[in-house]
């Protein structure tokens, strides 16, 4: 099988995947002019914020604020094995996003590789 054609048909399995959980997914096209998003993601996807997420502050000058935490999410989908995680960690930390790593291996699933502000966490789910 050819590389860009295996690539391409994982690159559409983790939108399905994403969408199936409530997601607008926004993807690149990869052209000899457009290159991944800030060199390191292959797309976001967006949803709604449940009502669960709002929490308050209260400041001076007002007197409730309500904030609810951004729902969007950069990936990077790779075949099979991750890339260094460190410069996703980094730009993680640094803008306070969330980061998944989607590693699809080959007859078993998903392995995602999540980093938000931080904390890492890895979980796998054995989907076809």
């Amino acid at each position: 099988m050819q590389k860009r054609v295996k690539g391409l048909r994982i690159q559409r399995k983790a939108k399905q995947y994403l969408e199936d959980r409530g997601y607008l997914v926004y993807m690149i096209h990869h052209t000899r002019w457009s290159k991944d998003i800030f060199g390191l993601f292959d797309g976001f996807a967006i949803r709604e914020t449940s009502t669960k997420a709002i929490h308050f502050e209260h400041t001076p000058k007002r007197k409730t604020i309500i904030k609810k935490p951004p729902n969007i999410i950069y990936f990077q989908v790779k075949s099979n094995a991750f890339p260094k995680k460190e410069p996703y960690d980094e730009f993680s930390k640094k803008y306070g996003v969330k980061c998944w790593l989607m590693k699809w291996i080959d007859r078993r699933g998903w392995e995602i590789y999540e980093t938000y502000c931080g904390r890492q966490r890895i979980w796998s789910d054995g989907i076809r």
